[in-house]
């Protein structure tokens, strides 16, 4: 991956408005740039673009309020291509932002500089029911017998949470989060998620236990829109989290009850998944 020292965003902009050819790609963080670099060596990619990290982007206040934003990694990459298309709108550069929750807030921003990924995140392209399988029950070893069943569980419950944080920033609450799989129990072969109680719990936790009737019938109308591929509803954080607990409790390799270790197991599977090939070279 290149590196890039600190720049200003004026400096940027400078730049990639002489030279609007410079197929510079911005990712949010060194997950990211660690798989779109092997997904790229490993296909042969004769030109791929360089790569850049968020962090690599110098943004004052001003410049995060004069787009309404605030601080973060996808903020920053968002406003930086904002002014590069308004300096530029033909420049090459991209900012890869993970696309999460904006098409059901509206907040997509359409112009040819930022590039959004077609699932909730990048490492969703390669967690397909099959990788997702494989990984469980072969190469982790997990002792489930009625795996299908559990899977659909995992999803159901991972998908519920994905619309509480929706209403979340609907409501502008900015909770503090229970990991999903803190309110998981093993029941003998399957799991069981108290979704009431979660609710309960997470709301207490933040103050806002008076709001829960308004939160309940919102997240279950939120999610009852969800429809298709959970990759879209389904944050992988949320997901690797709970594989990694799934596979501890189900008697799995003890390497891999780690959940960074399986959502890197992402980078390595990633030039075999020929959506995200695709993506990335459009």
């Amino acid at each position: 991956m290149s590196t890039l020292p600190v720049r200003t965003l004026l400096e940027l902009v400078a730049r990639y408005s002489l030279e609007p050819e410079l197929n510079d790609l911005f990712v949010e963080g060194q997950f990211d740039a660690d798989l779109v670099a092997h997904a790229l060596e490993a296909s042969g990619e004769e030109t791929p673009p360089r790569l850049y990290l968020a962090e690599t982007v110098e943004l004052q206040p001003e410049e995060f309020a004069r787009h309404g934003l605030t601080f973060g990694n996808k903020q920053i990459l968002v406003v930086l291509a904002k002014e590069a298309n308004l300096a530029s709108p033909a420049c090459r550069m991209r900012s890869m932002v993970d696309r999460d929750m904006d098409p059901h807030l509206g907040s997509i921003i359409d112009i040819p500089q930022v590039k959004y990924t077609h699932y909730s995140g990048l490492e969703m392209y390669v967690a397909t029911e099959l990788f997702i399988t494989s990984l469980v029950l072969r190469i982790a070893k997990a002792k489930i017998r009625s795996w299908p069943l559990m899977y659909r569980e995992i999803i159901r419950c991972l998908t519920a949470v994905f619309a509480m944080r929706l209403v979340d920033r609907m409501l502008s609450l900015s909770m503090i989060w229970i990991e999903p799989w803190k309110a998981m129990k093993r029941n003998g072969k399957k799991v069981d998620f108290d979704e009431d109680d979660y609710v309960n719990r997470l709301l207490s936790k933040n103050g806002n236990l008076g709001r829960a009737d308004e939160f309940r019938t919102m997240y279950k109308a939120a999610g009852q829109k969800f429809s298709g591929d959970h990759r879209h509803f389904v944050r992988g954080h949320d997901l690797f989290g709970t594989l990694a607990w799934v596979i501890k409790v189900f008697g799995g390799l003890t390497a891999f009850g780690d959940s960074e270790a399986l959502e890197r197991a992402t980078i390595l599977a990633s030039p075999s998944a020929p959506e995200l090939m695709a993506f990335l070279r459009t």
